[in-house]
């Protein structure tokens, strides 16, 4: 009698168990002997803005689902995987119709929008969004894409589209150095390219990307990416850029206030639109804590094997690597969560290590900011010194 009220009792545990799964079961394991997860997932994207590291993070975030397991949807126009593909490109275009964007770049980089297509701009965005989805699910497979804020803020019918009928899985991604994001920008798309830089023009008026060595305006802007540094890599704090932000400094705290604001900002509007898994708010995540893994400070690089200290410096060097592969390996574990996705750390981890850990130098911001010093004096006025890299 005893034992089989034992065995009564594990049945009922098993079924309790079973019952709970089977509600609470968005989040999809990894772990099965099969190659592939047969699940598809909603939609997966990144909520941001521009000058976030998010192509990168876009990249590694295709390989991480990929790495769990899930099918990753195909290229359109061929087998390849979307790990660089115009397809994600879908969800981040000109969406209000009156940047500088063109229908046959538009089309370049998606292959789902038609300049055919009737009706308005955003209607034409709609019918490639429909296209793209439908391309998706006849594929079986998952997907993260962009989805630029911006785009959204600007076209609240594309944004109640997106809320009604595709429903995507968020996470917001942010830059915590918030004069990293501005010089970035301001690189980007600002003086000679005045006319790409939209409404913050209005808001922070009269900085400059110029020439790193004459500080003559330059017309480089965002083509700084595509050339005139070294091994093709650029980012807001690379040495070997050939252009340089210079900030009219009466301005320079609108634009550093306006993107501290942005997290925040991004966070409520991605709830409108987010399909998150049940009891799971939007979240944000620091693309620094994302890509810690791939940034080493300047003096540990410039460590040379002759000098006495080499060894300790080597060790030092080991050390933050080590710190900086873990604060990346927490926050990939956090963003596959809030997907639906277990994580597993040690796979986590594998795609990191994979992907040019250390490779990248933080230099000080007297490398991309042509009036470093008054800058530097700036932030410290306004209490974030903490942010500007000396040296």
């Amino acid at each position: 009698m005893v034992v089989y009220l034992y065995l009564i009792s594990l049945y009922v545990v098993w079924v309790v168990r079973a019952q709970q799964s089977s509600v609470t079961g968005e989040t999809h394991s990894s772990s099965s002997s099969s190659a592939d997860n047969s699940s598809t997932l909603p939609l997966l994207a990144v909520y941001t803005y521009g000058c976030v590291m998010s192509s990168v993070i876009l990249s590694l975030s295709n390989r991480m689902v990929a790495a769990h397991h899930f099918k990753i949807m195909p290229d359109k126009d061929d087998s390849s995987i979307v790990h660089t593909s115009g397809d994600r490109e879908v969800f981040n275009l000109d969406c209000a119709g009156k940047g500088n964007i063109s229908e046959k770049i538009l089309q370049k980089k998606n292959p789902f929008y038609s300049a055919h297509d009737p009706g308005t701009h955003v209607d034409k965005i709609i019918s490639a969004m429909e296209r793209f989805m439908k391309y998706k699910n006849s594929q079986q497979s998952n997907v993260v894409v962009k989805i630029d804020s911006i785009c959204l803020v600007m076209c609240k019918e594309l944004a109640k589209y997106i809320k009604r009928r595709i429903a995507p899985r968020l996470v917001v991604i942010y830059r915590r150095n918030v004069l990293d994001s501005t010089v970035c920008y301001v690189r980007d798309f600002y003086g000679k390219c005045s006319s790409q830089n939209g409404y913050l023009k209005h808001i922070s008026p009269g900085h400059d990307s110029v020439d790193a060595i004459t500080g003559e305006s330059s017309t480089l802007c965002f083509d700084r990416r595509r050339g005139g540094w070294k091994n093709g890599q650029d980012s807001s704090s690379n040495s070997n850029s050939s252009t340089k932000a210079k900030f009219r400094i009466d301005t320079f705290p609108q634009i550093i206030k306006y993107f501290a604001k942005s997290s925040p900002a991004l966070v409520k509007q991605a709830t409108q639109i987010n399909s998150a898994v049940p009891h799971k708010p939007v979240i944000s995540i620091a693309a620094e804590d994302l890509m810690a893994f791939e940034y080493q400070p300047e003096h540990f690089a410039k460590g040379s094997p002759s000098s006495s200290s080499s060894a300790s410096l080597q060790e030092k060097s080991e050390k933050d690597r080590n710190f900086r592969m873990e604060i990346s390996v927490r926050a990939w574990v956090r963003m596959l969560q809030q997907w639906g996705i277990q994580p597993d750390e040690m796979t986590v981890r594998e795609v990191l290590k994979q992907s040019a850990p250390g490779s990248k130098i933080l230099y000080p911001h007297s490398h991309t900011i042509y009036n470093a010093v008054e800058v530097q004096e700036e932030m410290r006025k306004m209490n974030l010194t903490s942010m500007f890299r000396a040296g």
